[in-house]
């Protein structure tokens, strides 16, 4: 028994090992077997169980097999708390993992509820002000920022803040807590506040790394993006310049990382109205995106609208017709909800954009497929009260064009609600006198089925029913 007992810490060093040293095949496999050994004692409770089942989650982790990991830190934090006890310190280190795990699944709640419970448990053992309290807060206060809690990420990365500086006010971790805090005065739009802890978080890792560090470059370019959110592009632009020049001194001139600060620029470009230097940066970074990721990625997509909306401020329709198009194919083909507002936004300007051509049919029907797209969302979006105004506009000037009837079943099926469908229905009915009895017909018996959704029957056969006779 001891012999099997030294072959399982065997087993569980040379897996610790091995996962330090990147090694995540041979880890697994050796903590898999001193998994197998511990199991076999104090009825499956020996203490080198949950510790191993810990390990397990975090090569997991590494491995980005992040469903694996919660399987394996739960079952650690069952057996940890049958051993030694809900409220044991030690809990604490599964339940950190834990919330971290939840956070990368999209589960902030449970982040949240694992993050507050750890503290908990470390409130008990250590003084309010320790060390060891400041990666929880700084990570429960991202996640509140990601739940849009902000006054509770502001109170807990200020906490975590301000123990970091006790013990090293110059560290990368307080420029990470820093960064953090950063961005929720970013997500709250107080831009002076969020321009203070960004510049101090560039002090910092200058001074810790020298100017021609890649933290230096990322901590350059989130200056860059906070100006541009404020409107102020010259400042933008200028740290989006030194964050370049930083990413070409130790990336490839196509690397992704350079893509994303080319689309930055692009977007300064485009709205101090530069569009031939937009073009260029929007053309450099759609290049690279399709050399890692090939060309049907979400990301292509997005840079060919933005492509497509210079292209469109340049007066090359034809052009940004063809950008829009791909850009709508991609997306189309990738079919995820996660994209829907892409989606309408391309159909939207590609309505636009054939509008603009005198080409009215194919605009209507772009804008009739985006009002569909829109309507299943309650996110606001500027382009759907857009879309509205172009298909009434055009069906304002459409009186006895070939496809009407077609024309006003799409309008009212893409306004929101049935009563707002029903309602564009009869009002159709009433102003367009287009002397076909089938016409006639179809568009009251649709405007019968919107009623009949409501139990409207009355209402439906009073406003149609001469017309459905006819």
């Amino acid at each position: 028994d001891s012999n099997h007992i030294v072959m399982a810490h065997v087993c569980l060093s040379f897996g610790v090992i091995y996962g330090i040293r990147g090694e995540y095949y041979e880890s697994r496999q050796n903590l898999e077997n001193a998994l197998e050994i511990y199991k076999q004692y104090n009825s499956g409770l020996h203490r080198g169980v949950d510790i191993t089942l810990n390990h397990i989650g975090e090569i997991c982790s590494c491995t980005n097999e992040y469903k694996k990991s919660l399987l394996f830190f739960t079952q650690a934090l069952q057996v940890r708390e049958k051993v030694l006890g809900i409220d044991h310190p030690s809990i604490g280190d599964i339940l950190h993992n834990l919330g971290g795990v939840n956070a990368r699944l999209g589960r902030f709640p449970e982040a949240v509820a694992c993050y507050e419970r750890v503290l908990d448990i470390k409130h008990e053992t250590y003084d309010s002000e320790d060390l060891y309290l400041a990666q929880t807060l700084n990570n429960v206060g991202i996640i509140y920022a990601r739940l849009g809690q902000f006054d509770l990420a502001t109170e807990r990365l200020k906490k975590a803040l301000r123990i970091r500086i006790r013990y090293e006010q110059d560290s990368d971790d307080v420029a990470s807590t820093l960064y953090n805090l950063g961005n929720v005065h970013s997500s709250t739009k107080t831009y002076e506040l969020a321009a203070k802890c960004y510049d101090e978080t560039l002090r910092i890792r200058r001074r810790l790394f020298g100017d021609t560090h890649p933290s230096v470059a990322k901590a350059l370019h989130n200056l860059g993006a906070l100006y541009e959110e404020d409107r102020k592009y010259s400042k933008a632009k200028f740290y989006f310049d030194e964050a370049l020049k930083v990413k070409h001194l130790f990336l490839d001139p196509t690397s992704l990382s350079i893509a994303v600060t080319l689309v930055r620029v692009g977007n300064v470009h485009l709205s101090t109205g530069d569009y031939d230097k937009a073009l260029t940066c929007f053309n450099q970074a759609v290049k690279a995106q399709k050399k890692h990721h090939g060309p049907d990625h979400v990301s292509v997509a997005k840079t060919y609208m933005k492509i497509g909306t210079t292209r469109k401020l340049t007066g090359n329709v034809d052009l940004a017709i063809m950008s829009f198009e791909e850009s709508l194919r991609i997306l189309q083909e990738f079919g995820d909800e996660t994209v829907e507002d892409d989606m309408a936004n391309a159909l939207y300007m590609l309505g636009n954009l054939h509008d603009t051509q005198g080409d009215h049919e194919d605009a209507f029907v772009h804008y009739g497929n985006a009002y569909q797209i829109y309507k299943r969302s309650d996110a606001p979006n500027q382009n759907r009260e857009k879309v509205t105004i172009a298909i009434r506009r055009y069906l304002s000037g459409a009186q006895g064009t070939a496809g009407m009837t077609e024309t006003i079943i799409i309008t009212g099926d893409c306004l929101l609600g049935v009563e707002r469908s029903l309602l564009y229905y009869v009002q159709m009915l009433s102003n367009f006198l287009l002397g076909d009895v089938s016409t006639y017909r179809q568009l009251g018996e649709q405007a019968v089925l919107s009623y009949k959704d409501q139990d409207q029957y009355q209402t439906a056969f009073y406003d149609t029913g001469c017309l459905i006779e006819c």
